[in-house]
């Protein structure tokens, strides 16, 4: 949300997340560099459905959250890759049509191409389509070991929605 503010220009930032801890710190952080966000203490999922039943939309959406998928499991794995595809199903929702969603994921039990098959089909549900311009991952400061495709945990998608 900051770098949104700061670094993007964005005339109005919204920043949620469950974690009170996190929404305090940003709160410190956001007034430390001087800048008006608003931050909302709430579980991202009923946001989004809120907001989409609001009828608000917004140009630019970032969904950053927490790992959804922690567990080789089958039952729990595909839990988490549900998760996946509802947030960015929501997501989709409310943005406006030429919009930018940017999607992250930092399961490392999820590789690049399942992530981009979900977020895909989360937006195909909702009759959207989405232009990928960027695939990308975590800067050069986290190499990926060679014998261990779980140090690939971090994942970016960035995406114009048709």
């Amino acid at each position: 949300s900051l770098c949104a503010s700061v670094l993007g220009k964005a005339a109005e930032v919204t920043g949620v997340d469950l974690d009170e801890k996190a929404i305090a710190q940003a709160k410190r952080n956001a007034n430390l560099n001087q800048q008006r966000i608003e931050w909302v203490h709430c579980d991202a999922f009923s946001w989004l459905r809120q907001m989409q039943e609001n009828d608000r939309k917004w140009d630019v959406l970032i969904l950053d959250p927490p790992k959804l998928i922690d567990s080789r499991d089958d039952e729990e794995f595909n839990i988490g890759i549900r998760k996946y595809e509802d947030l960015n199903s929501l997501a989709v929702e409310v943005i406006e049509p030429g919009g930018i969603l940017v999607t992250c994921s930092c399961s490392g039990l999820l590789s690049a191409d399942l992530f981009e098959k979900h977020v895909i089909r989360a937006a195909h549900r909702k009759g959207r389509r989405l232009q990928i311009f960027d695939r990308t991952g975590a800067g050069v400061d986290h190499p990926t070991l060679s014998n261990c495709p779980e140090s690939r945990y971090l994942k970016l998608l960035w995406c114009r929605v048709l």
